[in-house]
């Protein structure tokens, strides 16, 4: 089998958001937080909010898009009082507040105000209130007050995380997947839940995500239905239509074959074209040779090494039955 686990981190490096990006972001956040912060000191009749980080940024699970490799990232706004006006009047003084932030209009979408810094990030503001009787926050929505816990999802995931981080990887490898489709795919939160409910660890990043992705493909029904893990416990594809969702089973039906091809295929090249098929261009291209076999003639050569029983031939070939031992070195060249 190709071995492409070594591929794999370098697409999780390509896809992963870091460095000056990171601290770019922390640096417009901080400076947002207070800015709404000053606005709803003066704003008569409502409280001063607190705020929270949430979503995949606080997931670790965040992906930069292929496209304009642009990233998402939530800023709850929380009240401890219920406001006196409707929530899209709410969402409509966060609008008004960050209007001329940057230098694009911000958007009022259905449950967030979004605030567009231009081709590098969004910062998504949706606004609750929680009072001290409210065992869960309520979400600000155009349609009125909708029952959501950012928090107790966040507690639900770090239950099913592992100490290595491969489902985290994961999410974030299904989610690149799914920003190259071109019809509109389940969202972050679905994604989440199926991979954290199916999800089975391998020393393997290639073999991990092509069992998920069978698991996925077998369990999920043509409905594509998503309960959320926590309260409101509310169906987190409702959103898609029935050609959609055929749309995106189709997709992983797909995707789950050509998986396992890859995995079972010996040549690190071709098995590499498998994964880049349905993860784009940021998937890097493998070797063009059969890598698991090099490594196999390898591994007792480096065994002899370490055990000090490794000699070398007068052709400088490693081996354990001629020629002078073998001496370990520090001596990398350079």
């Amino acid at each position: 089998m190709a071995n492409c686990n070594r591929l794999f981190g370098t697409f999780n490096d390509q896809i992963t958001v870091s460095g000056n990006r990171l601290e770019k972001l922390k640096d417009s956040r901080m400076a947002l937080q207070d800015h709404l912060t000053n606005y709803f000191k003066k704003k008569e009749g409502l409280t001063t909010p607190r705020f929270a980080l949430q979503g995949s940024y606080k997931m670790k699970t965040m992906v930069q898009k292929e496209s304009d490799a642009t990233y998402d990232v939530d800023l709850g706004l929380y009240f401890l009082e219920k406001p006196e006006v409707a929530p899209a009047t709410i969402q409509g003084y966060v609008w008004d507040a960050v209007e001329n932030w940057t230098g694009t209009k911000p958007e009022h979408r259905s449950k967030c105000i979004r605030v567009i810094y231009a081709k590098d990030y969004h910062i998504d503001i949706p606004v609750y209130y929680k009072t001290p009787s409210d065992s869960h926050p309520h979400l600000a929505t155009k349609e009125g007050w909708q029952d959501s816990d950012p928090k107790a999802f966040w507690e639900w995931f770090n239950q099913k995380s592992d100490s290595a981080g491969q489902l985290k990887r994961m999410i974030k490898y299904l989610k690149a997947w799914c920003d190259a489709r071109s019809f509109k795919t389940p969202s972050g939160v679905a994604l989440t839940t199926w991979t954290c409910e199916r999800f089975l660890a391998d020393e393997r990043d290639d073999k991990a995500l092509a069992n998920l992705l069978r698991q996925m493909y077998t369990t999920i029904t043509p409905q594509c239905t998503c309960q959320m893990p926590v309260w409101a416990f509310d169906d987190l594809t409702k959103k898609l239509d029935l050609d959609q969702k055929a749309k995106f089973r189709d997709a992983l039906k797909t995707f789950s074959e050509d998986a396992a091809q890859a995995v079972a295929e010996k040549n690190q090249l071709k098995a590499s074209k498998l994964w880049r098929k349905h993860l784009g261009d940021r998937f890097p291209e493998g070797e063009d040779k059969d890598v698991d076999l090099l490594e196999s003639l390898l591994r007792p050569m480096v065994k002899a090494a370490v055990a000090g029983a490794a000699r070398i031939d007068p052709a400088g070939n490693v081996n354990t039955k001629e020629g002078v031992p073998y001496k370990p070195n520090r001596n990398f060249g350079g």
